[in-house]
């Protein structure tokens, strides 16, 4: 049996991505476990892509503001939504585009799989249970159990042994 991993990271949302940057500066035996598509979902089609639609509506209101500081014809302003929804989906591209970069390169050491906790240091991938020293799980992740004995949450589990809709949780590093 081969060596168990130091860290298997459950999701590929923006915790991780965060947990994958820790990690990689600590050990190259780490395994990130992904269902569904990569890229974050903020990034493709969340918070980030409606937070751009909402900044393009806000400035199309300022319109109105326009006046009191001199500026005449507002009223004729008009927004292309077509316009619009291209300068939208342009920096959806963009973002999600970034997110896939951080996990490009990563060869054997990323898997598109469910990934499910068996145990403080067993994770279940394909029907393979893996041996591993830590283990963090982000929102995208399926509500696992929290393990105890020696690990520490690094978000909110309430009780102790269920974990909230986005836990992270991994083993203290010796």
């Amino acid at each position: 049996m081969s060596p168990p991993l130091d860290t298997i990271i459950i999701g590929a949302g923006t915790a991780g991505l965060a947990a994958l940057r820790e990690v990689r500066k600590r050990t190259e035996r780490f395994l990130i476990v992904n269902e569904g598509p990569w890229g974050t979902t903020c990034a493709r089609v969340g918070c980030m892509p409606s937070k751009a639609l909402i900044e393009v509506a806000d400035a199309f209101h300022r319109r109105h503001a326009l006046a009191a500081f001199g500026v005449q014809g507002t009223e004729g302003l008009r927004a292309d939504v077509p316009a619009v929804l291209r300068h939208v989906r342009a920096l959806r591209d963009h973002f999600a585009a970034s997110a896939l970069q951080a996990t490009a390169q990563l060869g054997r050491s990323k898997r598109a799989s469910r990934a499910t906790v068996l145990g403080p240091q067993r994770v279940d991938i394909d029907g393979r249970a893996l041996r591993l020293r830590a283990a963090s799980s982000s929102p995208r992740a399926r509500a696992p159990t929290c393990p105890t004995n020696g690990w520490r949450l690094a978000s909110a589990c309430s009780p102790p042994t269920t974990c909230s809709s986005s836990p992270t949780w991994a083993r203290a590093w010796p």
